[in-house]
């Protein structure tokens, strides 16, 4: 079900189970000026919330009980084709496993480090600017199998 395109409900959906990351987003985004966010940590309640509403960016951890980053991402993708996802891992990940072609996504590599350009980095996700000039090259680089994938370490 793909819906018209409109005015997100919110700026960005936030979907990690483990509660001090919840935090750390809340933190972030709300030192970043972003207020109008949702943060949920059941990704079988963030597929509902999709469902229903929509948004600009959705960052989703990849590892969760009762569904995986991944497969909320597509689902995402299907409803709100708009939107821009970024999945965080503190794993290494194999692509392949998730019959993501044609998915265009970022993926964002824990433990974070360098909060500045975190910072940047979410601030281009929300206005829709994709040059990410001002953000050191060292940070992203677009993995070999599948290069509509961003691979980030900030």
């Amino acid at each position: 079900m793909i819906k018209p395109k409109r005015k997100p409900d919110f700026m960005a959906l936030v979907v990690d189970d483990d509660p001090i990351y919840l935090s750390f987003w809340r933190r972030i985004l709300g030192d970043m000026g972003i207020d109008d966010v949702k943060f949920i940590d059941d990704p079988l309640i963030a597929k509902e919330l999709i469902e229903e509403c929509s948004f600009k960016v959705l960052i989703s951890d990849v590892i969760m009980p009762h569904m995986k980053g991944y497969d909320l991402a597509k689902y995402a993708k299907e409803v709100c084709p708009d939107c821009v996802i970024v999945l965080t891992t503190a794993y290494s990940s194999n692509l392949s496993r998730f019959n993501l072609k044609s998915y265009d996504f970022h993926l964002l590599h824990k433990p974070y480090t360098n909060l500045e350009e975190l910072k940047k980095f979410i601030s281009h996700l929300v206005n829709g600017d994709t040059s990410f000039d001002d953000i050191s090259d060292d940070s992203f680089s677009e993995n070999d199998e599948f290069p509509e994938v961003l691979e980030w370490k900030l």
